[in-house]
């Protein structure tokens, strides 16, 4: 098994606990918990029991505040955690502010760490505030391994903003920023940081209607076409040679 993801499943503490020693076994890339009501103590036992295979963790949807999340970047050395992907997503819309300005911290501390191999980072709905992302801005211009990062749905306001444009100027690896349902971002300030990240190539989501703004100008496709994959041909049948 490498790619494991569960939806929905609720674990209490001790089951939980052997599922994730039965894992350690396998050699495993890529768990999800969707939905599964995980708190901070069953991310404890997640996170003591991860196996050194895994690179990509997702834990969005579930019941982890914002100390929970803190403890995964505090304790990342300490537990052997390399990440390239990590998905908090919809935790903890509501907080004290003082704790998100704590997770940003953290957060960045560990992006700085030089073997940090996190490039996708998902804190959106996460009850971030301006305090945070102005803690996370001030270290952003020397984050080297982050390229993908997602804070939609957070109380950003316009000091929050402006302080990840600034930041941005003197950040060359960030490839993709969404800012999606952050109600004050507003037009004028999400232009401004397209702007700023012109030469950057990098690609900026933002504005709660989901405008889609690409900074290397390139065509965006219409929201309202629906992007068909089709099923890929059937080949013939190989040629018998006698």
């Amino acid at each position: 098994v490498t790619h494991l993801r569960l939806r929905g499943v609720t674990f209490t503490s001790d089951p939980l606990k052997l599922f994730m020693d039965a894992l350690r076994v396998c050699t495993l890339v890529h768990l999800s918990f969707s939905r599964c009501r995980i708190t901070d103590h069953q991310l404890r036992v997640i996170l003591h029991a991860i196996p050194p295979s895994l690179k990509k963790l997702d834990l969005n949807h579930n019941k982890i505040t914002l100390k929970g999340a803190t403890s995964i970047f505090t304790n990342y050395t300490s537990l052997g955690l390399s990440l390239t992907m990590l998905s908090l997503h919809g935790n903890s819309e509501t907080a004290d502010p003082a704790d998100g300005v704590a997770l940003c911290t953290a957060v960045a501390d560990v992006c700085l760490m030089p073997l940090c191999n996190i490039h996708h980072l998902d804190l959106s709905f996460m009850g971030l505030v301006d305090e945070g992302i102005v803690a996370f801005a001030k270290k952003l211009p020397y984050i080297k391994c982050l390229t993908t990062l997602y804070l939609e749905g957070n109380f950003i306001s316009l000091t929050g903003g402006i302080s990840l444009c600034e930041s941005l100027k003197q950040n060359r690896s960030l490839t993709f920023l969404s800012l999606c349902h952050c109600r004050s971002i507003t037009s004028l300030l999400m232009r401004a940081v397209t702007r700023t990240l012109e030469r950057n190539k990098t690609r900026v989501q933002g504005g709660y209607d989901v405008t889609v703004a690409l900074a290397n100008k390139k065509k965006t496709p219409s929201l309202k076409t629906p992007l068909i994959m089709e099923p890929p041909a059937t080949s013939p049948p190989p040629r018998v040679i006698r």
